[in-house]
């Protein structure tokens, strides 16, 4: 909504509606006066302690300074949206996972009175077999790389820019061939796939 809010309202119909708020503040209109204030300058802060004014320093230089573990953290992590896109990915597959393992484990435990007779549906004759993992680990990464194909695609088509073309290279026949692009897996990919598979280890 609030996208949607921004791109209805152009730069030069927002500098007009500013205007008409500096224009009525000057004409002693309270509620714009104010209005433009709390955007000009803000919420005042708090009045420092004259006593602490050296701790306070002090703590500015504390909360300022960074050590080198920290940038190693933040080199060797993934931003929050790479994460994002994983999560969404895998939960779904991950969830179903355990859900079928988890149904097959109740219906395991049932009386031989309460077990189903026949098992015709689909759904129910998967819980009697879990899924291994590295079948849903292969799942995860088939969807995150659909995912960014589609991504790398919608951009290339925004953009109106179409893909590298492939360079050529000559056989041994001396023909010009085109030369097969390398499917190589991200490494965050191959990172995230050797955690869940320790993680279902334990």
């Amino acid at each position: 909504m609030l996208a949607l809010l921004r791109a209805s309202i152009s730069d030069e119909e927002m500098v007009a509606i500013i205007r008409m708020l500096v224009e009525k503040a000057l004409a002693r209109d309270v509620n714009a006066a104010k209005l433009l204030l709390s955007y000009k300058l803000g919420k005042p802060a708090p009045a420092p302690n004259p006593d602490q004014i050296d701790r306070d320093e002090w703590e500015h230089y504390q909360s300022d300074a960074i050590n080198l573990e920290q940038v190693q953290h933040v080199l060797g992590s993934l931003p929050s949206k790479v994460g994002n896109d994983i999560a969404r990915a895998a939960l779904p597959i991950m969830t179903d996972a355990r859900k079928e393992a988890l149904a097959g484990q109740l219906v395991k435990n049932l009386p031989e009175s309460q077990k189903p007779a026949k098992t015709t549906d689909v759904a129910t004759a998967r819980t009697q077999k879990p899924a291994p993992i590295q079948s849903v680990i292969r799942r995860v990464e088939m969807t995150l790389l659909a995912r960014a194909r589609e991504t790398r695609r919608a951009r290339s088509q925004t953009e109106g820019s179409l893909d590298e073309p492939i360079p050529n290279r000559k056989s041994k026949l001396g023909l010009k061939v085109k030369a097969k692009p390398k499917k190589i897996k991200p490494e965050w990919l191959r990172q995230t796939a050797r955690r869940m598979q320790k993680n279902s280890s334990r």
